[in-house]
């Protein structure tokens, strides 16, 4: 049901919006605007209303032929009428646009020939300025070149005697200059000597250095060795202080811990079917949470996976535990 309003509610709107159905509308409202009054306002019945809708306004001209002409006239007829008057003022509309495009560059023209009479006054103006500030500039010019001349005339003199005293104080200076020359070559002599020994010196402490350093990174890895070695070893007593055969499981991976007849270690993978090392073992459990579950009915099946994958001496020293 709400589906065929929607449909309905669809195509009375698409009709509504057809430019001769909404112009058929609204000139139907407007012929009989009479009956819709009476139908929204009155407060009679609306049995009588219909009745007196029956008797009075059911003329087919206002129900039908009316609107039916207006709407024709103004979808069909009204834009050619409004095209007509259109081209028939666009003549007057050219003639008066003509008029006032001569009235507005008659009035630019006076502007520009005012705006250039203005120029011209200015450029005469600034001209005479010019020349005012050039005259009064050359006099100047001239004092000043006065002055220095008589300036330079003194700082030349006075140049030519401090030249004198210069040249005199040159000539000692230089041999001055010549005396610290030759005790600063034999001071430079000696310094070269004593660098050439203490290079000689760097070199043979930096080879020292480095036959050093290379013993320390030797002595440094037998120690981590060793150090590494030792914290296996704790590991594996701890883990022989409960021999209990059991699986560790870390991140979903297994490892079967066995005790042979021996109470010897032995590691198993389950998830790759292989024997591990205890150094193996440790780097894997190392610092990290893992968890130990030793259900008789897993440890037994993890057992015989654990045999079939040993050797025949292996199998022999598991199975000797058992007997």
């Amino acid at each position: 049901m709400k589906e065929f309003l929607q449909s309905v509610l669809k195509s009375t709107e698409d009709r509504i919006k057809n430019p001769f159905v909404g112009t058929f509308i609204t000139s139907w409202m407007i012929f009989n605007w009479k009956p819709i009054f009476f139908i929204i306002f009155s407060e009679k019945k609306i049995e009588e209303k219909i009745k007196i809708i029956i008797d009075d306004y059911s003329d087919i001209w206002c129900y039908l032929w009316l609107p039916l002409f207006s709407a024709v006239f103004y979808i069909a007829i009204l834009p050619y009428i409004s095209f007509a008057f259109e081209y028939f003022t666009k003549f007057s509309h050219g003639l008066r646009n003509k008029v006032n495009l001569e009235a507005r560059n008659a009035t630019l023209e006076l502007q520009i020939g005012v705006a250039q009479n203005e120029i011209k006054l200015e450029e005469e103006k600034t001209t005479f300025r010019e020349r005012n500030n050039h005259n009064l500039m050359v006099e100047s010019l001239q004092t000043q070149n006065k002055i220095l001349s008589e300036s330079l005339e003194e700082a030349t003199k006075t140049h030519l005697e401090a030249i004198t005293d210069q040249q005199r104080q040159s000539d000692n200076t230089v041999k001055e200059l010549r005396n610290i020359i030759d005790n600063n070559k034999i001071e430079l002599k000696n310094t070269f000597e004593k660098l050439n020994y203490e290079t000689n010196r760097v070199i043979e402490l930096q080879a020292e250095l480095k036959e050093i350093k290379l013993k320390n990174d030797n002595n440094f890895n037998d120690v981590s060795r060793l150090r590494h070695q030792l914290n296996v070893q704790e590991f594996i007593n701890l883990r022989l202080k409960n021999p209990i055969d059991k699986v560790i499981n870390i991140n979903d991976y297994n490892i079967f811990e066995y005790f042979n007849a021996v109470n010897d270690i032995v590691y198993f993978s389950i998830n790759e079917g292989r024997k591990l090392s205890y150094d193996a073992v440790y780097s894997f459990l190392n610092g990290k949470n893992y968890g130990e579950f030793s259900n008789v009915d897993d440890v037994e099946r993890y057992k015989d996976r654990l045999l079939r994958s040993l050797s025949i001496e292996q199998k022999s020293e598991i199975m000797d535990k058992y007997k």
